[in-house]
């Protein structure tokens, strides 16, 4: 393969030459005589390279981050080159900028900036003679109002999960992703309004078995059935039911957890295609009152000290992590209803 600046040769008659044609690899120009003849002659075509396109990576931080009001996001650091001078952004809310000699987008949320998403985008012009004009990288700053509830989410690492328990919650609240694989202290567990526990994370993961010493302490919302009879936690017996629906027992047909859900026959609620139960729950440090049954035992379970009013309520709402992306409309309202039950709002 000839560099920048060489000399290929290709054989054809003088007198017959009927077309050059060119080609690329990589990022090498080419091109070539055609011949239509047994008598050759040798033409020398010189070679040039192409100008490559500008690229832009993401090296550090998150494209997308969901921030309040008044708090400073995590720098967005991009690497850049074969561009035509530095890069710009557009679409920033107000408080961030963006230097453009380190490629970085840093700076703190104004406190009255608008809550919405930002939409940004970060362009480079390419050098003249390359294929396209720029290069641009997207990603979504969420403002949320500086009172927002603190949650978090237990998970199975702190990657956070694209299911549609996580993206309600966070669309509400700000919600700090924790890896429940691992101890709970000095997470944002010990400090956050309202902890969750995702289906997905295991049974004796140490987060998770953890967990079950805060029940009382500070509002949690569970979907983990497979929790009960293990350490730490009350007795009972995890369930995979794989139903739809839940009964919801009469005297609890107007919980606040069911505000704006119309029950089918004033007593059953479709929540998604694959719900658990626990058989036998017990309490773990107040009253348990189970508020839905399923096929194999209770689906829905509230503990809390026997007050209306108790700020450390527990709520499971039993179903499999598929499930977690496969809310029906009802469902999801279900969820939302009950992190404000728990939260007070």
């Amino acid at each position: 393969t000839p560099s920048d600046g060489a000399s290929i040769a290709y054989y054809s008659d003088e007198d017959c030459l009927n077309a050059i044609t060119s080609f690329t690899i990589g990022t090498a120009f080419y091109a070539k005589a055609t011949k239509d003849t047994e008598e050759p002659s040798v033409y020398t075509i010189n070679t040039t390279s192409q100008v490559p396109d500008a690229t832009i990576e993401l090296t550090s931080g998150k494209l997308s981050q969901s921030v309040k009001q008044g708090a400073a996001i995590s720098d967005i650091v991009f690497a850049i080159a074969n561009a035509d001078g530095n890069a710009t952004v557009t679409g920033l809310p107000t408080g961030l900028a963006f230097n453009p000699a380190t490629s970085t987008i840093y700076g703190t949320i104004a406190d009255d900036a608008t809550i919405q998403d930002y939409k940004y985008t970060v362009t480079v012009n390419c050098k003249s003679g390359a294929v396209n004009p720029t290069a641009s990288i997207n990603g979504t700053i969420t403002v949320k109002d500086k009172n927002a509830k603190e949650v978090a989410y237990i998970y199975t690492s702190t990657t956070a999960p694209s299911n549609d328990v996580y993206t309600a919650l966070s669309a509400k609240y700000s919600v700090t992703v924790v890896d429940g694989t691992k101890a709970l202290t000095g997470t944002a567990a010990e400090d956050a309004d309202l902890i969750v526990l995702d289906e997905a994370v295991s049974s004796s993961a140490t987060g998770a078995t953890a967990l079950g010493n805060m029940i009382g302490t500070k509002p949690i919302l569970s979907f983990k059935a497979h929790m009960y009879g293990k350490t730490n936690w009350p007795t009972g017996t995890g369930n995979n039911d794989n139903g739809t629906d839940a009964t919801v027992e009469s005297v609890f047909t107007t919980h606040p957890i069911f505000k704006d859900i119309i029950l089918v026959n004033e007593n059953t609620i479709t929540i998604a295609d694959a719900i658990r139960s626990v058989s036998n729950p017990a309490a773990k440090a107040g009253t348990l009152r189970v508020i839905a049954n399923s096929n194999g035992g209770a689906s829905i379970v509230e503990e809390n000290n026997g007050t209306a009013t108790d700020a450390a309520k527990y709520v499971l709402i039993a179903i499999s992590s598929a499930s977690e992306s496969a809310l029906t409309a009802d469902g999801l309202k279900l969820v939302e209803n009950a992190a404000e039950y728990l939260l007070g709002t």
